[in-house]
């Protein structure tokens, strides 16, 4: 608690932008705890912000080794190899998947729905925005992030204001907090839901806001697999505060474009409904059988 948050940041975001050479050293390092150290710092009132000395990377290498150590049995605990196993490849898998073009899957399935719907209503009241704006407003920034643009330009996407309008404050209101911003969503109780030992094999909270403002006004990310994962799960993450009214709406929608991707495959397809009409309407059935 004796460095600031401020250090600690700084030091974090050199470390993920300049990884260790190959996938597997990269994954060695094990960026999520470094996020970890991040994000218990900024959650900390006891570790200022701004002021105290710079923490030295002697000091964060240990402080990252430690919770790697953590992530084992403890003395009192039977080894269980498979269990451990089992909580580290959760995180690891995320952070092997590269980026990809999945990050516009949930906000075009909106995108085609009718504007008066009730899932199309729900996404404009959470998100704030209409999933068309969404959509080219994330690819701006994706491509951004892609190229390794950073740091961003404080309105980086300035360009787009004469077509979208508000809808580029409203990204930035969706992906972007400053140091205090994040103090406070990283006290909000749905961020410390997860607690103990469960916390080491978390995939970073950090990427619900996977933009940090710096004191110039300028734009950074963390790293560039920690804002895919976020900009991926953004629109569920934040409708799914909706509860059951959101998941029983979308299913619905999900559940017709799984149909849809079926009838593609060129198979032979028995569909839901052809399905019910044959056997009975009360008949157990899934979404489509090859």
């Amino acid at each position: 608690r004796r460095y600031s948050a401020t250090s600690i940041v700084d030091l974090a975001v050199q470390m993920l932008w300049n990884p260790p050479t190959g996938e597997a050293e990269e994954l060695r390092s094990a960026p999520w705890l470094t996020l970890l150290l991040v994000k218990w710092a900024i959650q900390d009132n006891l570790v200022s912000l701004r002021v105290g000395p710079p923490i030295p990377s002697a000091e964060f290498d240990r402080l990252r080794q430690e919770l790697w150590d953590l992530q084992g049995p403890s003395k009192d605990e039977n080894p269980n190899v498979w269990a451990m196993l089992r909580y580290l490849l959760h995180v690891q898998v995320e952070f092997q998947r590269r980026e990809s073009w999945s990050f516009l899957r949930w906000p075009a399935l909106y995108a085609r729905l009718d504007p008066g719907s009730t899932n199309r209503r729900q996404f404009r009241e959470v998100m704030g925005i209409e999933p068309e704006a969404f959509l080219d407003l994330a690819y701006g920034l994706y491509a951004a992030v892609l190229n390794r643009e950073m740091p961003l330009g404080r309105d980086y996407l300035s360009t787009f204001r004469p077509t979208y309008g508000s809808n580029v404050d409203r990204i930035y209101e969706l992906f972007v907090r400053d140091l205090p911003g994040l103090r406070s969503e990283l006290q909000t109780e749905d961020a410390q839901r997860i607690r103990g030992k469960q916390e080491l094999f978390e995939f970073p909270y950090l990427r619900r806001f996977p933009f940090l403002r710096l004191r110039d006004g300028r734009l950074h990310c963390w790293p560039p697999l920690v804002f895919a994962r976020g900009l991926e799960d953004a629109v569920h993450l934040r409708l799914s505060a909706l509860g059951a009214d959101y998941v029983n709406e979308f299913s619905r929608v999900y559940e017709r474009y799984v149909t849809e991707l079926a009838a593609t495959s060129g198979m032979p397809l028995l569909d839901e409904a052809t399905y019910k009409a044959q056997v009975g309407g009360h008949a157990p059935a899934v979404e489509a059988i090859f």
